[in-house]
């Protein structure tokens, strides 16, 4: 059958493809849902055709989702660069005193560390398109005849399945690290506030002076 297409443009629901229980009306069709009067074997084939067109759905969403993962992260990524240059000029002033030097350095560390996991979404790889390459297609052409069509779009329904649960651990991936830059730039002020305070603090100053 034709080779997948290398790594693409990431649907949180699998694709879910057994004849032998469809046979018996599952999958959520109702009786009123099938196809009338039919054949087996145009039953068979209708399934598959309703499991291509709900891979393919599927695979879109998972693909928006990607491109949002993505958006989020540059977006974050663009506004913490100006806060972090701001930061490192207040602690490379003399003429503040320690605890705003303090907390301008606690949020720094926060506002980079966000940084660093918007850039890491923007890595993660393995994504896989489900768009053939033209000559995977022409392979098909030396055992067409050895081929049924009800035998291809199953295939193809089962190659559909696999590239959706393949682009689940790119996408986790993403989450999470998109997750965490969120958390990270939210809570950046908040680490600087309480540094400050620390700084306040005769303990904190002494702590912060032996440095």
């Amino acid at each position: 059958m034709p080779e997948q297409n290398g790594t693409a443009a990431n649907g949180q629901d699998a694709l879910h493809l057994d004849l032998s229980e469809a046979e018996t009306g599952r999958f959520g069709m109702s009786e009123d849902s099938r196809p009338e009067d039919n054949t087996l074997e145009e039953m068979r084939e209708w399934l598959c055709e309703q499991a291509l067109k709900d891979g393919e759905t599927i695979l879109k969403e998972q693909d928006v989702i990607r491109q949002r993962h993505l958006s989020v992260a540059l977006s974050l990524a663009g506004w913490a660069q100006p806060v972090m240059l701001a930061l490192i000029g207040v602690l490379a002033s003399t003429n503040l005193t320690l605890p705003i030097r303090a907390a301008a350095g606690g949020t720094l560390v926060f506002m980079l560390s966000a940084t660093l996991f918007a850039f890491r979404v923007q890595k993660v790889s393995n994504w896989i398109a489900p768009a053939h390459q033209p000559s995977g297609w022409l392979k098909n052409l030396s055992i067409a005849e050895h081929y049924t069509r009800l035998e291809f779009k199953k295939d193809q329904a089962e190659r559909l399945q696999s590239i959706i649960e393949r682009n689940r651990i790119p996408l986790r991936r993403m989450e999470f690290r998109v997750t965490m830059a969120q958390r990270l730039y939210v809570f950046a002020p908040w680490a600087g506030l309480v540094c400050g305070v620390i700084a306040l603090t005769e303990f904190g100053r002494k702590a912060l002076t032996s440095f």
